[in-house]
Order: C-alpha cells, then structure tokens, then sequence
C-alpha cells in the first residue's frame, strides 16, 4: 500500500495566501492544481429570479450542487461552496442561470 503523507505545513496552511482569481476562473473550465501542495477553494454564487443551479466538480466526479428556485415574486440566492483540492487534482465549476460570484483559493506562497 501506498502511503501518503501531508506535511505539517499543509494541514495547518503554514506559508499559504488567500488569492482571488475570480478574473482568471471561468464556469465550465477544468483547472488543475498544479503547485505540489494540497489548496482550498472558496466559491460564491449569485442566482435571482428563476433558478438558477451549479455543481462543483472534483476530478469529474460531481461533490457539490447548489440550486435556487423562485416560482414569483423575485429572490436571490449567494451559496458558497469551500472544498480542499489535493495536489494533481482538477477542479471546476458548471453553471446554469448561475453567475461567479467570487472565486478565491487558498494556495501556497
């Protein structure tokens, strides 16, 4: 068996910075955490009148799935999803009706 270890400085977050990226993330692209260490992502959603839905993806595999309905009337809707991602991992967000809100990660320095 393979045993993977995290380093003390990745479970505490020890000489990592929050970056917002929200100008350089896209809904529906796969991004890969690429920087050898593992990362978190913070993601906020708007939807309004309507519905409008997104799910979070991790290596294609569907972790989260944030939906707001308004039948009349008008509302609006700002869920936040936060995961880890581990080193090598992809990650994306799709969206339906939904708009990115803020994307910020979490990453090291």
């Amino acid at each position: 068996y393979l045993i993977k270890s995290w380093s003390e400085d990745d479970m505490l977050f020890n000489n990592y910075d929050y970056v917002d990226v929200t100008a350089q993330r896209r809904m529906g692209t796969t991004y890969t955490n690429d920087t050898g260490k593992v990362i978190y992502i913070a993601i906020s959603v708007h939807t309004s009148d309507g519905y409008g839905s997104g799910q979070l993806l991790i290596n294609g595999k569907q972790v989260a799935h944030v939906f707001g309905h308004q039948s009349n009337g008008s509302g609006d809707w700002w869920p936040n999803l936060g995961f880890i991602i581990p080193a090598g991992m992809t990650y994306q967000f799709n969206g339906n009706a939904a708009l990115l809100g803020q994307w910020v990660e979490l990453r090291p320095k």
